[in-house]
């Protein structure tokens, strides 16, 4: 049934491919199933094709390079007005990593010359002169449920959040630009500087999205979070590691 259907589609995948992120996408289908839903997926391979939302309940960006997210917003931007209406029609966006840009109010290059994003959320993406790369672990408040997420950064811009809701509170790493707010949430929109693929190892995330936007839909599936002991195990070990880092290195922000 429609309802019980959860219709994802990736976009620009021949161009958004900067960390190979297919992971994160067989997280969702994966997850999906295991909620007792099922998935159907759609895939836009270039922004130059001539492409509609109809029927899709997720828009999924992985990361891309900024210089090809900024000729992503200029041939978008006749489009823009497809992208609100996905999310004013109910529509989900997920974003991880430097694709917000392509959703951003501008973004500024390390030359100073500064380029239009689409605009749909309040943010500026300032280019760093020096990648930081690192683990993150941050906290996040998830349609209701507090969750901590793990996974790393390879952050070539800064986030400068101007009106807008952070997704969590970073406890350790740089976040969106090494203050403690990390990603952003609002209605039908959802981004994450955390790779890792961030939503295999953290399913409990991915989860928590597909419920809210199936139950958004009506569905009657009486939803149960799966146990996923792996990926917790996992994240412990994780976390134990990032406690030698701190003791020995002092890293718990590598950068002043």
């Amino acid at each position: 049934m429609e309802k019980n259907t959860l219709n994802f589609c990736y976009c620009f995948a021949d161009s958004l491919n900067l960390h190979g992120d297919l992971g994160n996408v067989m997280a969702f289908e994966k997850v999906t199933k295991l909620l007792g839903a099922d998935f159907n997926f759609r895939r836009i391979n270039s922004f130059y094709d001539d492409f509609s939302f109809d029927g899709c309940d997720v828009l999924f960006f992985s990361p891309g390079e900024l210089k090809t997210l900024i000729t992503m917003a200029s041939v978008l931007q006749p489009k823009k007005d497809m992208f609100e209406a996905f999310v004013n029609n109910g529509g989900m966006i997920i974003v991880v990593g430097t694709s917000i840009a392509l959703f951003s109010k501008n973004i500024i290059r390390t030359d100073g010359k500064v380029y239009a994003g689409l605009d749909l959320v309040d943010v500026s993406i300032r280019e760093r002169n020096v990648t930081y790369s690192n683990d993150e672990v941050f906290t996040a408040d998830v349609f209701g449920e507090q969750m901590q997420i793990f996974g790393g950064q390879i952050q070539m811009a800064d986030v400068l959040i101007h009106d807008e809701n952070p997704l969590g509170e970073v406890s350790y790493g740089y976040g969106n630009s090494h203050k403690t707010d990390e990603g952003i949430i609002k209605d039908g929109f959802i981004f994450t500087n955390c790779l890792g693929p961030v939503f295999v190892k953290n399913p409990w995330f991915a989860a928590k999205i597909i419920m809210k936007i199936l139950s958004d839909k009506g569905s009657d599936i009486d939803f149960v979070m799966p146990e996923f002991a792996l990926e917790k195990q996992s994240n412990v070990r994780i976390s134990d590691f990032i406690d030698l880092k701190i003791k020995k290195y002092d890293a718990s922000r590598l950068e002043k």
